[in-house]
């Protein structure tokens, strides 16, 4: 901030006034020195910031100042901003037990999450297990009540430590108090792995265990029904385990399964796989223009349509009961139908599982 020498005598008759009435006297005096001196020297007040700035204009702020979690859980850590900022050119980051560094004038410390990966690179100890949900950039200049919250989850006990969070653009700042996170041990903490991908008519096993210690039952829980599952439990050593087994079906692909502890509703201790079923295509062809029947010289596509993904199609026309290959493309074009062209077509399609086949559909060219 810059003073020029005209308010500068403005304030000397205010401060005289006041001087003269022996309001702070002793203060003053040293004030109309200091100013006296600015005009004898016609100097420019200057007032700057430090780099690391935590003063009252800083717009961020942290909640709750402490936090517990449990290992393997989720700690979420609220950042607010109580006004717009301006963010062209701008970057931001969370720290770990950051300090400032006056040799190298910054902070250091482990980084956990970054906006700007070339400026800022986050530890691998936390990477992937972050997740930002505050405001993008040009919400923070925008919206109303913007945050810059994070979400760490997996957690571990070596994730204990203060956490602060940093601006850097135009203005600099770091949030003047710190969140204490302090991640306890889980004795409840829960492991269930999602199963190779199996085959259609394959069976399945799902299973979840914990520490013997534990006092809570597992439990494994379809997500798309309500009923319970028939589960088998068993008691190691160390620790003790539910399973599931079922034969896959078609339908089964993608399905979500839940394993839990008996009556919790934390969410964040939750843990769920989805299954992966893999099967040989289904196949149906579908005609253009839809009936049967088609004109001499008229056009018409077959077209192969199939799923899951496929690596091949074969075109076969059925002639006196033998298929005999015709063309390799997933559509089959007859551009001019002929009388040559009527009969039976079927298409097949070929994954990594096997080769399916169509039902097959009549194609009859009438003449003119």
């Amino acid at each position: 901030m810059r003073i020029a020498a005209q308010t500068v005598v403005g304030w000397l008759v205010f401060l005289a006034l006041i001087k003269s009435r022996n309001f702070f006297s002793s203060t003053l005096t040293t004030i109309l020195a200091f100013y006296n001196i600015c005009i004898k020297l016609t100097c420019t007040c200057v007032f700057t910031t430090t780099d690391y700035s935590t003063s009252n204009s800083n717009p961020f702020e942290l909640t709750p100042s402490r936090l517990t979690a449990k290992e393997g859980l989720c700690a979420e850590i609220k950042c607010i901003v109580s006004k717009a900022v301006t963010v062209d050119g701008a970057y931001w980051f969370w720290m770990k037990d950051g300090k400032w560094n006056d040799t190298v004038k910054d902070f250091t410390g482990t980084i956990v999450y970054s906006s700007n990966f070339s400026r800022r690179l986050v530890s691998s100890d936390f990477e992937g297990r972050v997740k930002y949900f505050g405001s993008s950039s040009s919400l923070l200049r925008n919206q109303y009540q913007p945050f810059c919250s994070i979400l760490i989850c997996d957690l571990k006990k070596s994730d204990s430590g203060e956490f602060s969070f940093r601006f850097e653009g135009n203005k600099k700042w770091v949030t003047k108090k710190n969140v204490s996170l302090e991640v306890q041990e889980n004795p409840c903490l829960l492991t269930f792995q999602k199963p190779p991908a199996v085959n259609e008519s394959d069976t399945i096993t799902l299973t979840c265990s914990t520490l013997r210690s534990c006092n809570s039952k597992l439990q494994i829980q379809d997500l798309g029904q309500s009923q319970p599952l028939t589960q088998s439990y068993s008691v190691k050593q160390h620790e003790k385990s539910t399973t599931v087994s079922f034969t896959t079906r078609l339908q089964d692909n993608g399905k979500v399964f839940l394993c839990q502890t008996e009556g919790n509703e934390d969410r964040y201790s939750i843990r769920n796989i989805s299954v992966t079923v893999e099967y040989v295509p289904r196949v149906e062809i579908k005609k253009t223009p839809p009936m049967s029947d088609v004109k001499e010289g008229d056009k018409m596509d077959l077209t192969c349509d199939s799923y899951p993904s496929v690596t091949s199609f074969t075109w076969m026309k059925i002639t006196d009961g033998k298929h005999e290959p015709h063309k390799t493309t997933q559509t089959l074009t007859i551009k001019s139908a002929s009388p040559s062209d009527s009969g039976w077509y079927s298409c097949e399609a070929t994954n990594e599982i096997g080769t399916g086949k169509s039902q097959p559909v009549e194609v009859k060219v009438k003449c003119e």
